[in-house]
């Protein structure tokens, strides 16, 4: 075989000067192997289980009934005038997608060990993909939520076509923390122990208390809160399939009145930009570490 005929057959492989670039060229020729990924992540995550996927639900379904119990019963939060069901439900639905997107996506690396120090293939693939399988948990859960609007009777109208939107900055905000977190935890292997509880606390400061009590004297510092990234996806989340029936109280000329809530526009804006900010982050910190991954992990 000439010297032209093998060069065809031989690929090298080598560091390039600047690693901290996606080679979207690259992730492109190993498409398959990323469908394969997320394909894998949906099949173990509920292999030799009695429930299946139906897990989906009552994680979410479950922590609803508490959060009902506890903080619409017992601490009586404000739920702007809706079923504390329907709004708690429809907060950790989409929190829990992101809680789970993010717990396989951190520990993905340290798992994935032995694939990621036997063959060459982008190692942004393996944090990435769970971000897509857990969307099949949000989907089932969904159905659950469309039940539950029928059953009390919740309007539905166009504002729903933005859900996928919201939905987007979840996808975006865990692709970031994710990898993060990923980077982290080969490294430091408290992050397993860590992320768990970090989740937790995080989840309480998202979906408890709806952004239309934070106090008003505290005026454009509210959206503040917007540097949560699911702060806003929760909250516009919430809005576009119920904010037929929201309300709010104010005071006006002395008196209590209830007005509609508003379109959390700004504290969306806010979010967007710090979920996409959460991206860069995790995407430059990733392929800062990325050379270092098979000689730690």
């Amino acid at each position: 075989m000439s010297k032209d005929t093998a060069d065809k057959y031989v690929q090298i492989i080598q560091p390039r000067e600047k690693q901290k670039k996606i080679d979207w060229q690259e992730l492109y020729r190993f498409r398959e192997l990323f469908g394969i990924l997320v394909w894998r992540d949906i099949k173990v995550k509920y292999k030799q289980t009695a429930l299946g996927a139906l897990w989906a639900i009552i994680v979410p379904f479950v922590h609803m009934l508490i959060f009902t119990v506890i903080f619409g019963n017992v601490a009586k939060l404000p739920t702007d005038g809706l079923h504390p069901q329907l709004f708690y439900y429809a907060g950790l639905l989409l929190w829990t997608y992101f809680a789970t997107a993010v717990s396989i996506s951190g520990a993905s690396l340290v798992n994935g060990k032995a694939f990621l120090t036997k063959i060459y293939f982008p190692r942004l693939i393996m944090p990435v993909s769970p971000t897509l399988s857990a969307l099949v948990d949000f989907t089932i859960g969904f159905v659950i939520l469309v039940a539950m609007l029928f059953y009390y009777e919740q309007a539905i109208d166009y504002t729903i076509i933005f859900l996928p939107f919201f939905v987007a900055i979840a996808v975006v905000s865990a692709s970031g923390v994710g990898m993060i977190f990923a980077s982290l935890n080969v490294k430091y292997r408290d992050v397993a122990f860590a992320l768990p509880f970090i989740i937790q606390i995080w989840m309480y400061g998202t979906v408890l208390v709806p952004f239309s009590k934070l106090p008003p004297a505290w005026g454009d510092f509210r959206y503040l809160y917007g540097l949560n990234p699911m702060s806003g996806a929760v909250e516009g989340f919430r809005w576009c399939l119920l904010h037929s029936n929201m309300l709010t109280t104010r005071m006006l000329d002395g008196k209590v009145v209830e007005i509609p809530v508003d379109p959390p526009l700004l504290l969306v804006t806010v979010s967007t930009v710090s979920a996409a900010f959460l991206l860069w982050l995790g995407i430059k910190w990733f392929k800062k570490m990325e050379s270092t991954f098979a000689d730690i992990v």
